[in-house]
């Protein structure tokens, strides 16, 4: 009986949240953590984008980049990602997409295929995988290719 009470005390202990945990750092403050490693300052003064899970892409976007997940685009404020990705997904498409709205807002020189090379590799070390080039094929971004924007 003692086992058992025990083992109820275990279970209701582990059960209990945490209280006054702090709450996981924003995809702002993720991304700015891997950005200004490289460009220091790229975040002073900028507000955290509008996150939309929502997904309204005009076909033309769709045919250029027809697996998208995520998209920013110039300045603007929004940062949208796909409602049907899981939740490790969705954050690691906000962390990536609001690395180019860093970059976007920072006004930070750097060609179409390096912005996305950029936020491919910050969006790699979050989530502690290896960074591949494979995405250079579809997105046009070969060495052959013209990578000016």
């Amino acid at each position: 009986m003692k086992k058992l009470a025990l083992l109820a005390l275990l279970l209701v202990g582990c059960a209990t949240p945490i209280r006054n945990a702090p709450p996981p750092p924003t995809p702002l403050q993720v991304a700015c953590e891997y950005v200004e490693a490289s460009y220091p300052s790229a975040c002073e003064g900028l507000a955290e984008p509008i996150y939309v899970r929502s997904w309204i892409v005009d076909d033309h976007i769709l045919s250029v980049v027809g697996n998208l997940r995520g998209l920013h685009y110039g300045k603007e404020p929004y940062v949208f990602v796909r409602p049907d990705l899981s939740p490790r997904d969705t954050r690691r498409v906000l962390i990536h997409e609001t690395v180019h709205y860093i970059v976007s807002h920072a006004e930070i020189e750097l060609t179409r295929c390096e912005n996305e090379e950029f936020a491919r590799q910050v969006d790699n070390a979050w989530a502690g995988e290896e960074y591949n080039d494979n995405w250079k094929v579809w997105y046009a971004c070969t060495d052959e290719a013209d990578n000016a924007d």
